[in-house]
């Protein structure tokens, strides 16, 4: 019997990882190899682990079946499949990935677990640092952006990381096996092949830079002068891209002008500004979600999510619930405010929701959608985005006033915008702690009414307990007080 080839593939719900599995299955019968698979599927979206284990050999004798393991031991695995950086990470914590024997594939893109998606804080874990690790305890580390390729498909991720796999030629089988088991399995064909070649040709040119797999630019988005430092560019230009789909070319055009002041200050806070203010630029609101929901390639998704052909039919039902401040979101401020008023006063209208059902995948259906994300352009008249504008130039001159004596203050100006997130009662609490701190420690300090000593010590301790207190205990939010003393 020749050497057994074990192959440990993480992933999430809804990314392929089974039809990943079934192809590279396929592949190896198709070759000749005894192979076998098994699973563990967890709950989907990234709430838990999705694990796939494949074992194959080449029998030196007709009549001499191999024996397989069903799941995976640890420092014994040959090569890992993982969907994203942290799926990745995982592998490494189990044991799975040693630097005697392991090749690991994996995508350099993140998507988020709950615990960085829930903080109040910027929860996210270092990708960098993650994939240092993965290049130091591997034999051999592949790590590329496999979601741009894939997405540019409208397929799930699993073609990608089938591309990978072929590339690095690390399975007796050549690439038309693989390609042919996409064929066979006749689920999205053209678009599935198009994704494996794309991934395949990325790594066969030996290259990790996702930019070599970039998007289609679009012309309406503005450019990004030299005037900004270099550190600051990538923030920029994923600002400038969410930003001109959320509003238009005009809306972009903003932002950089917004931005413009700072390109001449320290690079570290220039990147700080763009990451936070493109977010705060783009706040979520019932346009939003109807953009989102009416994308052209959101369909051919959910169809090759689903596994059916291209002519098989299906009906997606989309739900929302408004409450009276969204609804007030897309009012002029002429109607917005006796409503809000209104609401503050009365229990009744504060629990209020229009709950509403439809079926986007209907031509009505989705014309309803369609004519929703429209609103966009009327976005600039409604009572949300003017208070939002004032909102935003009310920080970025602070921000400029604080950087022309302490870098560093201005620094955690730039990250309080992290406690304006989430919606309903959270996104209230973090509102007005936000507008607390400011109003109560940031504008004296500026003033000099404040002793100015660790001004962004004390800053920063009053952000992380105005989080704390949001968080609260178990994942529960609770409305605490804040405190603003200093904590010297």
């Amino acid at each position: 019997m020749s050497k057994t080839i074990s192959i440990l593939i993480n992933a999430m719900g809804g990314e392929g990882g089974g039809v990943l599995t079934g192809w590279i299955v396929a592949a190896a019968r198709d070759a000749g190899l005894a192979v076998q698979a098994t699973s563990v599927p967890g709950v989907a979206q990234r709430t838990g682990a999705t694990t796939y284990y494949i074992e194959m050999a080449r029998p030196d004798r007709p009549r001499r079946a191999p024996v397989f393991a069903l799941l995976p031991v640890a420092g014994q695995v040959d090569i890992v499949l993982a969907s994203e950086l942290v799926e990745a990470g995982r592998a490494v914590a189990g044991g799975y990935v040693t630097p005697e024997r392991t090749t690991i594939i994996a995508s350099t893109h993140r998507v988020y677990s709950m615990p960085e998606k829930t903080a109040t804080e910027d929860g996210r874990l270092d990708s960098g640092a993650l994939a240092m690790a993965l290049a130091a305890r591997a034999q051999r580390a592949l790590l590329v952006d496999l979601d741009i390729a894939s997405r540019r498909a409208g397929v799930p991720i699993g073609a990608a990381m089938l591309g990978a796999l072929a590339a690095a030629e690390v399975l007796p089988l050549v690439r038309a096996a693989f390609e042919d088991a996409i064929r066979a399995d006749g689920r999205a064909v053209e678009r599935n092949l198009a994704a494996f070649a794309a991934a395949c040709d990325a790594i066969l040119a030996g290259s990790d830079d996702p930019d070599d797999l970039a998007r289609d630019t679009d012309p309406a988005v503005p450019e990004i002068t030299t005037a900004f430092p270099a550190p600051a560019r990538a923030a920029i230009a994923a600002g400038l891209e969410r930003l001109s789909e959320y509003q238009g070319a005009a809306y972009s055009r903003l932002y950089l002008d917004r931005l413009e002041p700072f390109a001449v200050r320290d690079p570290a806070l220039c990147t700080d500004v763009a990451r936070e203010l493109a977010l705060r630029m783009s706040y979520e609101d019932v346009i939003r979600v109807a953009q989102l929901k009416a994308r052209p390639d959101r369909r051919a998704r959910i169809r090759s999510e689903l596994g059916l052909n291209v002519d098989a039919p299906f009906h997606v039902a989309e739900y929302f619930a408004p409450g009276i401040e969204e609804i007030c979101d897309l009012l002029p401020a002429l109607v917005a405010r006796p409503l809000l008023w209104l609401a503050r006063h009365s229990r009744r209208l504060r629990r209020w929701r229009l709950n509403t059902r439809l079926r986007s995948t209907t031509v009505w259906g989705f014309a309803r959608l369609w004519l929703l994300a429209r609103l966009r352009h009327l976005r600039r008249l409604t009572w949300r985005y003017a208070a939002e504008q004032r909102a935003i130039e009310r920080w970025l001159g602070l921000i400029d006033q604080a950087a022309h004596a302490d870098l560093s203050l201005a620094r955690e100006i730039t990250l309080l915008s992290q406690l304006i997130k989430g919606y309903s009662d959270t996104a209230r609490r973090g509102r007005a702690d936000y507008e607390q701190i400011l109003d109560e420690l940031v504008v004296p300090l500026l003033d000099g009414a404040h002793a100015a000593d660790d001004a962004a010590a004390t800053v920063a301790a009053a952000r992380r307990r105005a989080a704390a207190a949001t968080e609260g205990a178990g994942g529960e939010v609770i409305a605490a007080p804040v405190s603003l003393a200093s904590e010297r």
